[in-house]
């Protein structure tokens, strides 16, 4: 057995990048620890520092010479880490790693043959033309324990590579919470190309939330996850820049396509907004009142199109707003309720919203409304675009205007590209998580998104219908499939 690992695949980890891993991983009590490559210590040595006593760390080593930080650990030296893995029956609420980065062809025979007899929980298996680094991704997953998790520094290869999307897939199905930090510059100053920080939390039977983090600099990347909290991400980011989403060849920003402004914003929606039931027990003439979209349950469709509105409308949604012309303040049944309001609330006409106008009973509304967006959906944004004439929506939702004269499916197309998987993933880090779930995104975050350029818009309309159709059902990944099919194949 070779008692020292390749020169090639000493790449030490930097302090600051090791204190930030350790602070994003957070300490528990009496959680135990695991270091499958200790290389220089600089792991263990952060983790003594806030606390973690020796016996709770366990550190493995391929190297046989001892290093400084040794004794803040049960470290054993001179021994393979897969071998180990395959043998053992512990398990560890923490795994921590910066593991060799080396194709598997250049590694001596009998690591070679270690890493290739690694399988991975669901039975994803190591192949000879994979990295060293799956390996140890591997063996690590079947070292956890329930609900726990694990930090790697990993290459930029975890991206594109062929051979990790299996464990990637298995990422994706095995955790509640994956973050990937994506830096493009190097981290490590021997090695040139950019690098992945993988954080993955709470492990077991999930589909994962994932979330993407890009950087142009690694102090950044440093900086995010040293500020993170150990049990929630912070989502709110400095407005410095320092979280940058980064624009690709081929990639536009959305707010270059479409401009993103807040529905009217009534003031008093309950006095504002009524149901058709009400209008007619009003005796309210349509003219007076004007067709919205009220709330993100109101987008039914890829197109809202009359037939949806009508439909709506026949449910008992809040799909009017009170919205007279000057012909029509002076009809009866509008001069009535308009005067009602204001008697029977007397404060109404003093809330701040309704203050400002020039006249308090007309919510001002965006000029033009080619589509609608919830800011806050458990669906993530998506838009229904609108077919409606005078349809317009409050302010629970987002008023879409595209900035250039586009044909349908042209909409269609751009819609799609919002449903990819690269934007979903962007959008991670820009939403902001309540309690009950729902993740709320800001019109001027999203404008930020990078999105795929749409080569041909062939097809889009009847593709983006379908990719709705799945949404709306529940199946986000059908959904996003159809969305990265019709941007790959354009």
């Amino acid at each position: 057995m070779p008692t020292s690992p390749p020169t090639q695949c000493k790449v030490y980890t930097p302090r600051p990048l090791a204190a930030a891993l350790v602070n994003a991983l957070g300490d528990q009590h009496n959680a135990r620890w695991l270091e499958p490559c200790v290389g220089e210590g600089v792991f263990i040595s952060v983790l003594t520092e806030i606390g973690v006593r020796a016996e709770r760390i366990t550190a493995i080593d391929l190297d046989i010479n001892p290093g400084p930080e040794d004794i803040g650990a049960n470290t054993f030296r001179g021994i393979d880490f897969l071998n180990w893995a395959l043998s053992t029956e512990r398990k560890f609420e923490r795994i921590i790693a910066n593991p060799p980065f080396l194709g598997l062809s250049k590694l001596d025979a009998e690591l070679r043959q270690s890493a290739l007899r690694m399988t991975s929980p669901r039975g994803a298996k190591v192949v000879l033309s994979s990295n060293y680094w799956v390996a140890f991704l591997s063996a690590s997953l079947n070292l956890l324990r329930p609900n726990g998790s694990l930090g790697f520094v990993l290459p930029a290869s975890w991206d594109y590579a062929d051979y990790a999307d299996s464990i990637k897939h298995e990422i994706s199905k095995s955790f509640e919470r994956v973050e990937v930090y994506r830096c493009r510059r190097p981290l490590f100053d021997s090695v040139q190309e950019g690098a992945v920080v993988l954080l993955a939390v709470g492990f077991g039977e999930h589909e994962a939330q994932i979330y993407r983090f890009e950087f142009d600099d690694p102090i950044d990347l440093i900086n995010a996850l040293a500020n993170r909290s150990s049990a929630l991400i912070r989502q709110e980011y400095n407005s410095d820049g320092r979280l940058k989403l980064e624009l690709s060849s081929g990639f536009v920003r959305l707010g270059e396509i479409i401009e993103i402004k807040l529905g009217g914003v009534t003031g008093a929606a309950n006095v504002f907004l009524l149901t058709e039931e009400q209008r007619k027990q009003l005796r309210l003439p349509v003219r007076s009142l004007r067709p919205v979209l009220s709330r993100a349950r109101h987008l039914i469709a890829s197109e809202t199109t009359l037939d949806e509105w009508q439909f709506l409308r026949s449910n008992g949604h809040r799909i009017w707003l009170i919205d007279p012309p000057p012909s029509q303040v002076q009809h009866n049944a509008v001069k009535d309720y308009l005067d009602s309001i204001a008697s029977s609330d007397n404060s109404i006409k003093e809330r701040y919203k309704i203050k400002q106008r020039s006249t308090w009973y007309r919510t001002p509304l965006p000029r033009t409304c080619h589509g609608f967006l919830s800011g806050m959906s458990r669906h993530g944004p998506w838009i229904s675009l609108n077919r409606t004439p005078r349809l317009t929506a409050t302010n629970t939702l987002y008023a879409v205007n595209f900035r250039a004269a586009t044909s349908i499916n042209d909409r269609c197309a751009w819609a799609l590209s919002l449903m990819t998987s690269d934007v979903r993933n962007a959008m991670g880090p820009l939403g902001r998580v309540y309690a009950d779930g729902l993740v709320k995104y800001e019109p001027g975050d999203l404008a930020r998104l990078p999105v795929p350029m749409p080569a041909v818009t062939t097809n889009a309309r009847h593709l983006y219908k379908r990719a709705v159709s799945f949404l709306l059902s529940g199946d986000i990944n059908s959904a996003t499939a159809v969305a990265d099919q019709f941007s790959w194949s354009s």
